[in-house]
């Protein structure tokens, strides 16, 4: 008698690949629903109202949400390049492992955590509308000096 796994043994590397790209199917539209679809369970039905304006736009209460998410992001971010800098400068035994460059000293408090992603939102939109714009490598040479 035939063993009932003798057809996944077969055609094993092709179900692989099938279910890998239905995998990376209802990843990528996952991610999607829930960035762009909202309305599930749990969802803020307020996250489209208006929570800043200024002359010439707005940010949503989703928008607002999200820059606040990117800035806790950076600021975990910049702490840990400084501090394993700080850590490979002394196992190295460098005399004075102060970074080369400035880090960025970003609030902490809530009303000015918000404040100054706002600002931030503004002073970007007014340096691309003026043509200023800061390389990779710029960026890549900050974070090493770090």
């Amino acid at each position: 008698m035939a063993s009932p796994f003798r057809f996944f043994r077969k055609y094993t590397g092709v179900m692989m690949v099938f279910l890998c790209a239905l995998l990376m199917v209802a990843f990528g539209l996952g991610d999607i629903v829930g960035r762009y679809g909202g309305g599930g369970p749990g969802s803020d039905p307020t996250r489209g109202e208006t929570a800043v304006s200024w002359d010439g736009g707005e940010l949503t209460k989703g928008e607002l949400d999200e820059l606040l998410g990117r800035r806790q992001l950076l600021a975990s971010v910049l702490a840990e390049i400084a501090q394993q800098g700080m850590i490979t400068a002394a196992a190295e035994g460098v005399v004075d492992p102060r970074p080369l460059v400035q880090p960025l000293s970003l609030p902490t408090q809530e009303p000015l955590v918000r404040e100054h992603v706002v600002l931030s939102k503004l002073y970007a939109e007014t340096a691309a509308d003026a043509g200023l714009v800061v390389s990779d490598e710029t960026i890549s040479d900050y974070l090493s000096d770090l």
